[in-house]
């Protein structure tokens, strides 16, 4: 798992990847961003293994290839966060891009890398808005007196 230190901080909104190079992708986009690489839809499980060693309890957004391996991977990924109470969100940031020609974060970045930094920032700014409401209804606060 490449990256893997950032499970260290369960404050962190880390993206995970398949490829190290779509993380590397996102990075160029968005400096800040936290990525991990699962180097392969194989390593599931050593990302769920890891997770759990860390005691991660932060929030991760899946974000892997748009083809058949990396959709049926996501969702596998999904439903083994949600056994060990991680919070998550799956999403493909190449929406809108030609699925024949770019199916994975790094093809869409040299295809398109506005449609693709658009693509992220209003995907991200909807999860930080999630996570938020989130923490606040965790902590008692509806903004309600």
């Amino acid at each position: 798992i490449w990256n893997k230190d950032l499970l260290d901080n369960s404050e962190n909104l880390i993206y995970i990847t398949e490829g190290i190079i779509d993380s590397l992708s996102l990075e160029t986009i968005d400096p800040n961003i936290k990525t991990i690489s699962i180097n392969g839809v194989g390593n599931i499980h050593a990302l769920i293994h890891t997770i759990k060693e860390k005691q991660f309890d932060g929030t991760v957004v899946i974000a892997f290839d748009n083809d058949a391996a990396g959709i049926r991977a996501a969702k596998d990924l999904k439903e083994e966060l949600t056994k060990i109470n991680v919070n998550s969100f799956s999403t493909t940031l190449i929406a809108n891009f030609d699925d024949a020609e770019c199916k994975d974060i790094n093809k869409a970045l040299t295809t398109n890398r506005e449609l693709l930094e658009k693509n992220y920032q209003y995907f991200d700014s909807c999860f930080r808005i999630i996570i938020d409401k989130r923490k606040k209804e965790k902590e008692g606060v509806f903004g309600i007196e």
